[in-house]
């Protein structure tokens, strides 16, 4: 019998190692949603749990159960920002000032004028 290799799973939250014989349905616990990190809290958009230390976020069970993932999503495309040109000059201008608004005055009359 050959040796098995052991996987890495990718599905979010889980990360764990896995041979391909033990991945069958419920054999992953993972989160479906996004990390969402708000002010100092800290979550899965999937999973109404929010926690301040960064330990326990990452501590937080899966909400879902499936197979394992073997395949590494593909890495978000880094977009370089172009270097200044020689002798490129970029203007910076300050706000202009507010000219304040003429407004109709209003005149009020009491009874017996």
């Amino acid at each position: 019998m050959a040796d098995e290799v052991e996987l890495l799973c990718y599905n979010k939250g889980c990360g764990k190692k896995f041979l391909e014989k033990d991945n069958f349905d419920g054999a992953c616990v993972y989160h479906p949603g996004n990390p969402v990190f708000h002010d100092a809290l800290k979550g899965w958009s999937c999973c109404p749990k929010k926690y301040r230390d960064f330990t326990d976020f990452l501590n937080i069970q899966g909400c879902c159960k499936g197979h394992h993932n073997p395949v590494k999503p593909p890495e978000p495309e880094h977009v370089k920002e172009s270097p200044l040109e020689k002798d490129e000059v970029i203007v910076v201008r300050a706000p202009q000032p507010r000219v304040p608004e003429e407004r109709p005055s209003v005149m009020i009359l009491s009874e017996g004028n």
